[in-house]
Order: structure tokens, then sequence, then C-alpha cells
């Protein structure tokens, strides 16, 4: 695999695979892992095609620059570009080539440029390939979604759409079982739908709602449910969020299930939905009934999203605010139920990342610290919960051991539920 120096070392290279109709001046981005020619390919496409209805449109190099940075941000995990943050943008770049790049800090000075793509350029409301929405610039689609899912999700008077955020051990999967033998109490005939974005989420979905109706210290609408409730609690088989949809990778529409044929479902619900990207937020909630409840959960400080998009991030975000749509919908889980206090302190501590937050972090690691009562976790202390491990001791290659050890374990155990 080449370096970042040795990608940068081969500018001439990439000038000799550069499109005719690109500028090549955009092979140094390409040499210096700016973009690829994956992108600068399509940017030329686009501009040729722009120039069926504006003869002569030749873009600023800044302006591909940023075509062929909007085509890029999917695959980054994002759904737009944003030039207010041009030097994280730039994170990626081979810094020795920092300096012999066009590469403004300013929004302003990539906004301005963006003036001279003519049609392949709009406004919020154009009918454009890429939308410039303040300092943002988005691919059309991909805005297009954020604005349907900011449309359910804020309006008051939408759908019935509640949020269940919690870190690990806090409760989530036995909050959803008690939901749900609410439901099939009150009305046996509900149609219920379960799902998770992977087939593994899923699956660890099923696990932990089965291990709840054994757990005696579920809560007592839990424990002391009738048995054909719980029976018909467990018949829901969660599925993953493109088989409940009806993926259809060829077809047209992609979802068997859309905004024009629905999905017939009292109650959906979603678990780990911090892995959800944007267009499939966009997909799910368009597929769903008028009256039809949806049961987001997740930690939003966990699972990333599989695609573009941090959808639950940004809910837990809007919904942190007082007097929200979202606010008034989201229910967020802090009592910790499953790990003792230094893990839960520590956990708190590397997402507070800050200076105090590290300090905190080594304190614990180091041994340190001793928790004061915590009222938020349910666990007694354990000192030895935590240990530091320096790596140049021969107890670490005991570790290693060890974890190698539990790995074959899981392994065996997999290959023979396989098997079975």
């Amino acid at each position: 695999m080449a370096t970042a120096t040795e990608g940068f070392g081969e500018p001439d290279r990439a000038t000799a695979l550069m499109p005719g109709q690109a500028p090549t001046e955009l092979a140094d981005y390409v040499a210096a892992r700016a973009s690829t020619l994956d992108d600068v390919a399509a940017a030329a496409m686009l501009v040729d095609m722009a120039r069926r209805d504006v003869p002569g449109l030749e873009p600023e190099l800044r302006a591909w620059i940023a075509v062929c940075l909007a085509l890029r941000t999917p695959r980054d995990g994002h759904t737009c570009a944003d030039f207010s943050r041009a030097d994280y943008w730039a994170g990626d770049i081979y810094l020795a080539a920092a300096d012999r790049l066009d590469w403004p800090r300013s929004a302003a000075a990539w906004t301005a440029a963006l003036a001279s793509a003519g049609p392949l350029v709009g406004r919020p409301g154009d009918r454009a390939p890429f939308i410039l929405d303040g300092t943002r610039r988005y691919l059309a689609r991909a805005r297009h979604e954020e604005q349907q899912i900011a449309r359910r999700l804020g309006d008051r008077s939408g759908g019935p759409v509640s949020i269940l955020l919690g870190g690990p051990g806090t409760g989530k999967t036995t909050r959803v079982a008690t939901r749900l033998i609410e439901i099939v109490q009150d009305r046996p005939e509900a149609r219920i739908a379960l799902a998770a974005p992977t087939g593994k989420a899923a699956a660890r979905m099923a696990e932990a709602l089965r291990a709840r109706r054994h757990d005696e210290t579920a809560p007592p609408e839990v424990r002391n449910a009738p048995q054909h409730v719980r029976d018909a609690v467990m018949a829901v088989r969660p599925l993953t969020i493109h088989k409940l949809l009806g993926n259809r990778p060829q077809g047209t529409p992609r979802y068997r299930f859309n905004a024009t044929d629905r999905l017939d479902c009292d109650l959906v619900v979603i678990d780990e939905a911090s892995m959800m990207s944007s267009s499939l937020m966009h997909h799910l909630l368009a597929a769903l009934g008028d009256t039809t409840q949806l049961l987001l959960v997740g930690d939003p400080n966990q699972l990333a999203s599989v695609d573009a998009g941090s959808v639950l991030g940004d809910i837990a975000r809007a919904a942190a605010q007082a007097g929200t749509p979202l606010a008034d919908r989201t229910e967020t889980l802090t009592i910790r139920h499953r790990f003792g206090p230094r893990i839960g302190a520590l956990a708190d501590a590397i997402l507070a990342g800050d200076d105090h937050g590290i300090a905190r972090t080594f304190e614990i690691l180091e041994g340190r610290w001793t928790p004061p009562p915590d009222p938020r976790n349910t666990k007694p202390d354990d000192p030895g919960s935590i240990r530091w491990i320096d790596p140049g001791k021969a107890s670490l290659a005991g570790r290693v051991g060890e974890v190698a050890d539990h790995a074959r374990r899981v392994r065996d155990l997999a290959a023979g539920r396989r098997a079975a």
C-alpha cells in the first residue's frame, strides 16, 4: 500500500490518468489524497453535461475541488461538505503538500468560487446536482432526505415518533420489552415489527429480548406477564431494516414499502438506531403509515452509522435543547445496571474528550481515583474491574493470550451454532 508521501510523489502518474476535460492542476490534489481519480472523472462528466446548457462553462479550480469534495463526502460518512470547517476537510491531505495546494481556510473563498460552476450548483429550492445552503454543500438528494427527516421528526403534529437513548447497561432492552408486553396486553391484535440496521444487530436484539423473559431482575410487568403474552412478544422476529422495507437493489422503487405503499404496522421498534444512515432513515420514515408508532432505540455515542449521516447523534443534540419537539419525544436512561462506577466513570471521561476528561481517564486507569457515591450506578464498586498494564511488562503477554483464547472460544461457539 502506498503511503501518503509516496502518493504525493506521483503527480505525473495522476496527471496521465486525469480525464481530458478536467484541469491538470487537479492531479496534485489527487496525489495529495484530497480527492480521487473517480471523483474527478465524475466531476468532469457533470461539467460536460452542464456545458450542454451553458456552452463555454469553465468552473474555477476551487469550484472543481469543491465538486470533488461533495462527491467524496458520503465515503467519509457525511451528508455535506461544510466549508466553514475547511481545515477538517484537509485532514487527509499529505501535510508536506498543504502549502503547495490552493486550499482556502475561509468559507467565503469556497462559496465565491462556486458561482463559476453555473447550473451545477443551486440554492435551496433550485433543481441542481449540488445545493449550497449557507456554507454547506450537499448532493441534492442528500439534502432532500435530510429535510424530509427533519420535517417528520420535528413536526409536532407528525406521526407518533419516540426516541429512547441510553448507554450500555442502562435498561433500554428492558424498557422495550415492557413496552411490547403492554401493547400486546392492551391490543392482542397489534401488528408489531422489530428491526435493526444489520443482521448481527437484529440477532442481538432477539437474544436480549429472550434473556429478559427469564431475567429475575426484570420489572414485574415483564416477569409476571401471562405466558401467552410473553409468547406473542417472542414470536415477533427481528429483521434487518432493509428486509423490513423489502429491499430491491435492482428495482424501482428501491424498496417495496415506500411513501405510496406503506408498512402495515401499528408499532415499529428500531434497535441500534445509531447505525442508521440518513438515507435509510429517510426511506423508513417515508414507509410508515400516518398512525404507525415508531420507537428509535440506541446509544448516540456507540455504534457508528453504516453509511453517510449520524441521525441518532443529531437527534440527541436536538433533544438536549429544552422545548424542542424532539425533547418532548425523547427519554434518556442514565442509571447503569450492568457495570460498576469505575467503568462508568471511565466511559464518561473518554466521552468528555476535554483536558479534564483526559486527566480523569488516566487517574482511573492508573488506580489513583476513588469513585464517590453515584446514584446513577446500581452496581457496587470493584477496584479490580479496571487494571493498567504497562506495555513493557510480561503481564501484557499473558493478557494477550487470554484475549486470544476468548476469541477462539467465541469462534468455536459461533461455528457450532451455524452447524446446528
